[in-house]
């Protein structure tokens, strides 16, 4: 009896270790998997970085554009002022 108990209990080790074998394989993809996947977040919150700041360098560009354009639109109008003053100045004096 005690020779049959040994053979089970060296089967049910034997078991035992598949068992774990096994589980820790399971274990081990499952990290590698979270592992994939926070390299694939990070890259994809680099990303989203990357395009806010290309979107904040445009909009700067935009602004900057604005800028330019108002500045050259107000130089035009002090333009049309100044000839129109001296239009009105040549017309007090003619009268």
């Amino acid at each position: 009896m005690s020779e049959d108990l040994f053979q089970r209990l060296s089967q049910q080790i034997t078991e035992l270790q598949a068992h774990l074998a096994e589980r820790i394989d399971r274990l081990q993809s499952a990290i590698a998997e979270l592992g994939d996947e926070v390299v694939v977040n990070i890259r994809a919150g680099e990303r989203i970085e990357r395009a806010g700041a290309e979107i904040a360098r445009g909009a700067a560009a935009e602004r900057e554009q604005r800028a330019r354009t108002l500045a050259e639109r107000v130089a035009e109008i002090e333009l049309q002022m100044q000839r129109l003053d001296a239009r009105v100045a040549a017309l007090e004096t003619k009268s």
